[in-house]
């Protein structure tokens, strides 16, 4: 997804379901998702209990067969802490369900179909659950590599860029500033 998207995706909560408009239930997951890069089988078995203050601790992920295993690989187990949007992300999607479960009802197939009908219903880029993944590596581009890696759940030989990384437009704008702050800085040393 490109920023146009991203801001539709980060101010509009609603899809049309059955004909009519209404919350759209899986919103925050691909927030979260695009937030912090996280598998899509990892949103589907995400509990209450597993955050801490604003640690997440993902432990689980359900696969294409609706099996929970515990991980992709053994880097997939990791803790993140959560940015303030991915705090009030989950602090809204805490208050849907009674379950300690975020999304009690997830299933891989039904999480596709409805990111499928949200970004029809709000025309934006049609993306994979997958891809928005591929959408948070892209923007995180900026961060360290090391960060990235272990934010994602990559091991050190895995090539995270070449994978997941994506053109973002404004990218050429942001390397041109980030120069300019850095020889600005060189330059002014005495």
């Amino acid at each position: 997804l490109q920023p146009s998207d991203l801001q539709i995706l980060f101010s509009v909560d609603t899809s049309r379901i059955n004909g009519q408009i209404e919350i759209e239930p899986y919103v925050y997951g691909y927030r979260l998702q695009v937030l912090h890069g996280l598998w899509p089988g990892e949103i589907g078995e995400l509990r209450k209990s597993d955050r801490i203050g604003d640690i997440v601790r993902i432990q689980r992920a359900c696969n294409a067969y609706n099996e929970i295993i515990s991980g992709k690989n053994d880097n997939a187990i990791r803790a993140i802490q959560l940015c303030p949007l991915a705090i009030e992300c989950w602090d809204k999607l805490s208050t849907f369900s009674s379950s300690d479960w975020l999304f009690p009802e997830y299933t891989s197939r039904k999480y596709y179909h409805h990111l499928q009908n949200y970004c029809k219903t709000n025309n934006i880029t049609l993306v994979s659950p997958y891809e928005l993944r591929h959408t948070a590596i892209s923007i995180m581009q900026a961060l360290p590599e090391g960060l990235v890696k272990s934010a994602a759940g990559h091991s050190k030989s895995m090539d995270t860029f070449g994978v997941y990384g994506h053109s973002v437009d404004g990218d050429l704008n942001l390397t041109a500033t980030l120069l300019q702050n850095r020889f600005t800085n060189i330059l002014s040393q005495k």
